[in-house]
């Protein structure tokens, strides 16, 4: 009895498996090969410019800057009696944060005037991105002071590690964002 279980459980198991080609394509994550060719990837991009808004060190605690002023009172955190460093959490994720969304904002302006698709739609991206570029830079310059520039022929892939670009003026950051509106 226990030689037919025996049997049946190697015949299950060689039967029951077989080999198959491993489609490479990433499914969890947007790949560069299969990216970048409709309208409808130019516009999933525009909002992942958006939804890096949404992240805390963004814009997602705008309503508590208020507490940093004379406006609103807040709970003595080191920024607002004038004891933070540059290692304040607050500081580190908005740093980070803002500059993924300039990041965002440059590979779309790197990569839609490429795409064959509708010259309307393509405008209207990229006048949607050059604002929320702006809009970041101004994020940075507001809290920062001066900041580096970098624009959209920066391809973060290749030259990561040459991302080392001094502060620009802090007119030229306005300057900058201006362009960028205009």
């Amino acid at each position: 009895m226990k030689m037919r279980q025996y049997i049946t459980m190697f015949l299950a198991a060689t039967l029951l498996t077989s080999c198959f080609d491993l489609d490479t394509a990433p499914y969890d994550s947007v790949a560069e090969g299969n990216f970048w060719q409709t309208e409808q990837d130019a516009k999933r991009a525009v909002m992942g410019v958006y939804a890096q808004m949404r992240e805390q060190g963004a814009f997602g605690y705008m309503p508590l800057l208020d507490t940093y002023s004379d406006i609103a009172h807040g709970p003595a955190s080191p920024l607002e009696i004038g004891t933070y460093t540059a290692t304040e959490d607050f500081l580190v994720s908005n740093w980070q944060d803002t500059w993924d969304g300039v990041h965002r904002a440059n590979t779309v302006l790197n990569k839609v005037p490429g795409m064959d698709i509708d010259e309307a739609v393509k405008s209207q991206i990229l006048g949607e991105v050059y604002f929320l570029r702006a809009l970041y830079y101004f994020h940075l310059t507001d809290l920062f002071g001066s900041v580096p520039l970098y624009d959209e022929s920066w391809d973060i892939s290749e030259k990561f590690m040459e991302m080392l670009l001094p502060r620009n003026t802090a007119e030229e950051c306005w300057d900058f964002i201006k362009q960028d509106l205009t």
